[in-house]
C-alpha cells in the first residue's frame, strides 16, 4: 500500500524560507496561532521575575516562599486551561497539591531544604495518577491529561530548586529575574512573522545586560557570573515561552501562567550556576 504524502525532503532552501515568511513556503505548523506580540504572556513573566527579585532581597526564606505560592497559584489555575486539558478543573486540583506540599517542605526548616521537596512531589504525582480514576474525561485522554500533569508538576518543581539559591550567598535570584523580565519585554519587539529568528539572540543579549545592570545595582561592580546566569535564564525561559506560543488557548485569559512558568522553570539553571561560581 502506497501513500499519496510527497516524500520530497524539507532542504535548507526550504527552512530558510520559512523563516523568512517566504507566502510560497508552507508554514512549519499550518495549525499553530500566528507569531505576534502576546503582552499577557510577556506581562506574566516581567511580574513574576520582579517579584521574586524582589523579595529575593528580604531576609529569610518566607518571603521568597509566599511569592512562590502566588506565582504557583497562577500556574495552577492557568496551565491546565493553556494545554487544553479535558478536566482542567481537577488537574488544577493536582497541582494544587503538589503546590502545596512543596511549599510546606520548602517552609519546614531554614535555609530551605530540597530534599524535602520530593515529599511535595510525590504527592502530586499520585493525585495525578488517581484522577482518571475518578474522572472519565481523564481516562479517555490518559497520554495527554499525564502529560500536562506531569509538565506543570515540573514546573513547579522548577520554582522550588530556584529558591535554594539564596543559600550559596550572592544575589543569583535577583539577577535571574531581572534578566527574565527584561528579556520578555523584548518578546514584544521580535515575536512578529520575520523577526522571530532574532527573538533567542536578542533575549540573551538582554538577559546579560539585565545581570550585569543587577550586579552593579546590589554590588557597585560589574560580576561575569551575573552576565553569564542572565544570558542562560533569559535563552531557557525564552524557549518555554515559544513552546507554549504554539498552543491555541495562547491567546486565552490563561496566557499569563505561560510567562510565570517561564520565570519558573530557570530554577535549576540558577541552582547550577550559584552552587559553581558562587559556592
Amino acid at each position: 500500500m502506497t501513500s499519496e504524502r510527497s516524500a520530497e525532503p524539507v532542504t535548507r532552501a526550504t527552512l530558510r524560507a520559512r523563516h523568512v515568511g517566504d507566502p510560497a513556503a508552507a508554514p512549519l505548523d499550518p495549525e499553530a496561532p500566528p507569531a505576534r506580540p502576546r503582552p499577557l504572556v510577556a506581562v506574566g513573566a516581567v511580574l513574576a521575575g520582579l517579584v521574586l527579585a524582589g523579595l529575593s532581597r528580604l531576609d529569610g526564606s518566607l518571603p521568597l516562599i509566599v511569592g512562590y505560592l502566588v506565582l504557583g497559584l497562577v500556574v495552577v489555575v492557568g496551565w491546565p486551561r493553556l494545554l487544553g486539558s479535558a478536566t482542567p478543573v481537577g488537574s488544577s486540583l493536582v497541582l494544587l497539591t503538589a503546590l502545596v506540599g512543596i511549599a510546606t517542605a520548602l517552609a519546614v526548616r531554614e535555609p530551605v531544604d530540597l530534599a524535602l521537596v520530593t515529599v511535595g512531589v510525590g504527592a502530586g504525582v499520585v493525585a495525578m495518577c488517581l484522577q482518571p480514576l475518578v474522572q472519565a474525561p481523564a481516562r479517555e485522554t490518559l497520554a495527554a491529561h499525564l502529560a500536562a500533569s506531569a509538565l506543570g508538576i515540573a514546573v513547579l518543581t522548577c520554582g522550588a530548586v530556584l529558591l535554594t539559591a539564596p543559600a550559596t550567598g550572592g544575589y543569583p535570584v535577583a539577577v535571574a529575574g531581572v534578566a527574565v523580565a527584561v528579556a520578555a519585554v523584548a518578546d514584544l519587539a521580535t515575536e512578529r512573522p520575520g523577526r522571530q529568528a532574532w527573538m533567542l539572540p536578542v533575549a540573551v543579549l538582554l538577559g546579560g545586560l539585565g545581570g550585569l545592570a543587577t550586579s552593579l545595582a546590589l554590588d557597585g561592580g560589574l560580576g561575569a557570573w551575573a552576565a553569564l546566569l542572565g544570558m542562560l535564564v533569559a535563552g531557557v525561559a525564552l524557549c518555554l515561552r515559544r513552546m507554549l506560543a504554539q498552543l491555541p488557548a495562547i491567546d486565552s485569559a490563561a496566557a499569563p501562567a505561560a510567562g510565570v512558568a517561564s520565570v519558573l522553570v530557570v530554577g535549576p539553571v540558577v541552582h547550577l550556576l550559584a552552587r559553581a561560581l558562587l559556592g
